[in-house]
């Protein structure tokens, strides 16, 4: 059941990147065409391809984000109930010190940031992933030397971004001053 729940995002969210090809398509076929300056009525398909593709990559981004909002929250306040659970079994609450609460409030920090990890991060990157192999594959069909380079471009480009994105370590005046506070 939580496979099925994870494959409605990314349908939702494979069909705005789907409509955006389409729509760079039929522009780019539509400018080409009225290059030649042929009668109006020739562009009409091209210009009825460019508003169906814009509109519908249009609903498909809020249906992704909708379905992808909705599944990270479900599982947010799954893990909020659980962490609740287990803190109100582990630790006297009414009765502890003040440090048992800036543990529970750090427990529900991390857990909004995995909410957010998920609809900021995870998603828009398995979206992105597979997107660009299956471009990879079909762009290699018909030039196999150029689907390699994209592959590898597309690998660095993420790594990258891993590496530029991580969080750097506290330091110890940083890790005083929070203790301070």
């Amino acid at each position: 059941t939580e496979k099925k729940a994870l494959l409605s995002p990314l349908l939702t969210g494979l069909m705005p990147s789907i409509t955006g090809l389409g729509l760079m398509g039929a522009g780019a076929w539509l400018i080409a065409k009225a290059a030649l300056q042929p009668p109006l009525y020739t562009l009409a398909l091209g210009v009825t391809c460019v508003r169906a593709c814009g509109i519908f990559r249009a609903v498909f981004r809020y249906l992704e984000r909708y379905s992808g909002h909705k599944l990270a929250f479900n599982a947010y306040c799954q893990l909020q109930e659980s962490i609740y659970a287990l803190a109100l079994s582990m630790l006297p609450l009414k009765s502890g010190p003040l440090s048992q609460g800036l543990w529970l409030e750090r427990l529900i920090r991390d857990c909004s940031q995995l909410r957010d990890a998920y609809v900021r991060a995870l998603l828009p990157l398995a979206l992105n992933i597979i997107v660009t192999i299956a471009f990879c594959l079909v762009l290699y069909n018909c030039q196999p030397l150029l689907s390699l380079p994209l592959l590898l471009t597309f690998a660095f480009m993420a790594a990258l971004g891993w590496l530029l994105t991580r969080e750097p370590r506290s330091s110890p005046a940083k890790s005083a001053y929070r203790q301070e506070l």
